[in-house]
């Protein structure tokens, strides 16, 4: 279930609703929390969505909420595969701002 919820998440964004899709990655992080299986890569795309989306840059706070993102894929799931993405995300934030 974790896997459609994601990709349910990654359509909204595609169709344009960046908003509707942060919405759906909140919720669904809150359904999906005791499956690690799919939290690494619902809070990768939570995140991705929030850059692609043009929510961070020097609005402090939700570049804060990226990182925070980004930092539980990698200290909370350092053995996912969107480990050593949330990794290049993060240095690209870092050297941005």
């Amino acid at each position: 279930a974790g896997a459609v919820a994601l990709k349910a998440g990654q359509w909204l964004t595609v169709g344009g609703k960046v908003d509707e899709a942060l919405a759906w990655y909140t919720e669904a992080e809150k359904t999906f929390a005791k499956s690690d299986r799919d939290m690494p890569a619902l809070l990768y795309w939570h995140a991705a969505t929030m850059i692609q989306g043009g929510q961070i840059g020097n609005q402090g706070q939700r570049a804060d909420k990226v990182r925070e993102l980004l930092n539980r894929v990698v200290y909370d799931y350092g053995k996912s595969e969107y480990s050593g993405l949330a990794t290049i995300a993060l240095e690209q934030i870092n050297q941005n701002n």
